[in-house]
């Protein structure tokens, strides 16, 4: 009897079900898929500076988008697994045990989270890594230069590359996998951080990323966005949208969510 082939999906900053390669690549060339986030303890420990890793609105965000990808990802009979514990461990404890032979995820450029790769690599060396690009425009090989020569300023890099094609967004998954692994109830350890409701300008998730990108374009304001960029007004307070869904929408559907 064959084997079945059971991948895992390592979602981070990509918590989407439209436009994402590496998923969609992971839907056609396995049996089984785990789905699963992993929330590393020591982002609820202050550093040594007495500084925590997230605010709670950013909590909150996460929270909201980690949601949202779940119930996606149930009406394709599938669910997200939120592991709360050490990343590395996590993933090599579900690797061992449903046997995987091949996780995906999103090429990573922070220093600690290929360190968790390279970690993962060396401690699983029968599995094989695969990384797409999806948090950026461009993906590394589409760059008329190579990475060592990036140049030194936004002006710059823009001017290289704003005549550069770019990949058309790829459909959203419709046909996952089944897990191999039990759906857990993940929400009711989430860390809870109360937020009153005025504190709230925007909301996590990609059905609330969708909206806003659907509302952005269905006005003017990309026609003049260096003029509009910086602020829009949501609920009478100015708002700097270059770090929250306005990223999102230059990248055309890129989403970062948190």
């Amino acid at each position: 009897m064959t084997r079945l082939k059971v991948g895992l999906y390592w979602f981070g900053n990509d918590l989407r079900l439209h436009d994402n390669v590496g998923l969609l690549k992971a839907a056609a060339e396995v049996d089984e898929l785990l789905c699963i986030y992993c929330l590393d303890p020591h982002w609820l420990s202050p550093n040594r500076y007495g500084l925590v890793a997230m605010s709670a609105n950013r909590w909150r965000f996460l929270k909201e988008s980690l949601l949202d990808l779940d119930k996606q990802l149930q009406k394709l009979g599938q669910h997200l697994l939120v592991c709360y514990e050490p990343t590395v461990k996590a993933i090599f404890d579900l690797a061992s045990l449903h046997k995987v032979s091949i996780i995906y995820r999103s090429r990573q450029t922070g220093y600690y989270e290929n360190q968790q790769g390279l970690a993962l690599q060396k401690n699983l060396p029968l599995v094989q890594f695969v990384e797409t690009d999806t948090h950026s425009l461009f993906a590394l090989h589409h760059l008329p230069f190579p990475l060592a020569k990036l140049p030194n300023s936004f002006t710059q890099f823009k001017n290289t590359v704003e005549q550069s094609s770019v990949a058309k967004p790829q459909p959203p998954v419709d046909f996952l996998p089944s897990s191999p692994a039990l759906k857990t109830n993940w929400v009711s350890r989430f860390p809870d951080y109360s937020i009153s409701e005025h504190e709230i300008i925007f909301y996590g998730g990609e059905t609330e990323g969708l909206k806003q990108l659907s509302h952005y374009f269905a006005s003017d304001s990309a026609s003049h966005y260096k003029n509009s960029a910086m602020n829009w007004t949501v609920g009478g307070i100015q708002v700097n949208f270059r770090l929250g869904w306005l990223t999102a929408i230059y990248q055309f559907g890129k989403f970062v969510l948190f």
